[in-house]
């Protein structure tokens, strides 16, 4: 599976998950009240029976899926963004836009040190300037965000 389509995939879910979130539960817990309200009305009937307990079961799991899926995702490293770009924890600069690792770092006479982004449309350049407006090349631009932590 190509790397883009695994993107997109994950894309795909993050767009659902709060659906999946509220839907999955919540089916459960209306079939589980459907398998309680007939047992209410028998008595000495038992108030667990084999499906209740199924479902039940289901609905611990699915929450347990759901903890270790978020804590999984607070793991990632997040993005810091610093001289209008972002940077991750190795200190690699990533798109500001798209937050795809820049590639094709040169020093171009006249421009200066820029990055490009090839995952956006027509190629995103990427220029580093510090909060006086210079501009910085990699190396600069990582020694100082190193030195602020």
């Amino acid at each position: 599976m190509a790397k883009s389509e695994a993107n997109g995939i994950t894309k795909k879910l993050k767009e659902n998950l709060i659906t999946a979130i509220v839907a999955v539960p919540g089916l459960l817990v209306s079939l589980i009240i459907a398998d309680v309200i007939p047992l209410l009305h028998l008595e000495k009937s038992p108030l667990f029976t084999n499906s209740i307990l199924l479902k039940l079961l289901g609905l611990l799991f699915y929450f347990l899926v759901l903890c270790v899926a978020l804590l999984i995702d607070g793991r990632k490293g997040k993005l810091k963004v610093k001289f209008g770009t972002k940077w991750d924890k190795d200190l690699n600069p990533h798109c500001p836009t798209c937050e795809t690792p820049l590639s094709q770092y040169q020093i171009t006479e006249g421009w200066g040190p820029v990055w490009q982004c090839l995952k956006c449309d027509k190629g995103n350049y990427v220029y580093v300037y510090d909060d006086e407006g210079m501009q910085l090349d990699l190396k600069e631009a990582q020694r100082r965000i190193k030195g602020e932590a």
